[in-house]
């Protein structure tokens, strides 16, 4: 019997005919009629061995996490026709977790609706968020200003660093360029505390960005649609993101993670009506549900610096 009731679980997982995967597991807790499922989605350049926590995205019945007797994994594709696919599994880990789960709020491309709707409402419940940069777009058309990254930043929100362009597309010096000129750009402004964060465009990486993100930042996020570990995630990386417009999925996930003490990182593009945007009133909904959560709000730089709100 395990006892999972202080410690999450990782796993090292290899997909050697690339496509987009994604791993479950079923950890039993003690029975069929109470265990929690864990899930994570592996992007499609990924072919190289990559670690990751098993975030927990729902529940059944009441587990008991200190009497765990089996953890059942499984693995399909996604999208697209059936077709074969080999994925090695390995070296699954134990790793300590926190008595508090946390939450983290991300809005990519420094639309002007993280700073006009987003901002304020975090404001409002003393929350910082964090927003993820592209360099080229700033001062643009429905952007966020150089001004408003300094009010943010003031304010304790991190300014991430994010790109356009669809990193594993390009080669090694490329991608090394990018990373290197955004990470720049954002300490020249004087952000230096976000300037360790990248989020990975479109959620798109391989083997070769994983590396070099880790080499340049501190940590690396994109989507995963499940929680990561709240204390010292295993991959720091790959830490997975869950879409803030489906709501639904996103307030499911945060009452998982609040027993569990997991760490949920809501991601956000535009606050307004449209297709893949979220309007007020349903982001709203989301930040009311955390309020009524026991965990601590936080940005990418309160988190590696051991630091809650």
């Amino acid at each position: 019997m395990l006892d999972l009731s202080k410690h999450d679980l990782s796993i090292a997982a290899k997909v050697n005919k690339p496509k987009t995967i994604r791993v479950k597991a079923e950890v039993i807790a003690p029975a069929e009629s109470s265990k929690l499922l864990a899930s994570r989605h592996i992007p499609i350049e990924q072919d190289g061995w990559v670690r990751f926590d098993l975030g927990y995205v729902k529940t059944k019945g009441n587990p008991v996490m200190d009497k765990v007797t089996q953890i059942n994994i499984q693995i399909g594709a996604l999208g697209g026709p059936e077709q074969d696919f080999q994925v090695l599994i390995d070296d699954l880990r134990k790793i300590p977790k926190p008595s508090k789960g946390k939450v983290m709020f991300q809005f990519d491309d420094a639309d002007i609706t993280a700073y006009e709707q987003a901002f304020p409402v975090l404001k409002e419940n003393g929350w910082p968020g964090s927003v993820a940069v592209t360099p080229d777009v700033i001062n643009g058309e429905d952007r966020m200003t150089e001004e408003h990254m300094r009010e943010m930043g003031k304010a304790g929100w991190d300014m991430m660093g994010h790109a356009g362009p669809i990193l594993p597309k390009m080669n090694e010096q490329e991608q090394r360029r990018i990373l290197q000129k955004v990470k720049q750009y954002l300490n020249l402004k004087g952000h230096e505390k976000g300037a360790r964060h990248f989020v990975a465009p479109r959620s798109r990486v391989s083997s070769t960005t994983l590396s070099l993100i880790d080499e340049i930042y501190e940590t690396g996020f994109l989507f995963g649609g499940c929680p990561n570990n709240a204390q010292h995630p295993s991959n720091p990386n790959f830490i997975a993101r869950v879409q803030g417009p489906s709501v639904r999925d996103v307030r499911r996930i945060l009452d998982v993670a609040e027993q569990t003490n997991q760490l949920v990182v809501i991601s956000y593009h535009r606050i307004e009506h449209g297709e893949n945007n979220v309007p007020m009133s349903e982001f709203r909904k989301v930040v009311d549900h955390v309020k009524e959560k026991d965990m601590d709000v936080i940005t990418p730089s309160q988190f590696i610096d051991g630091k809650s709100s």
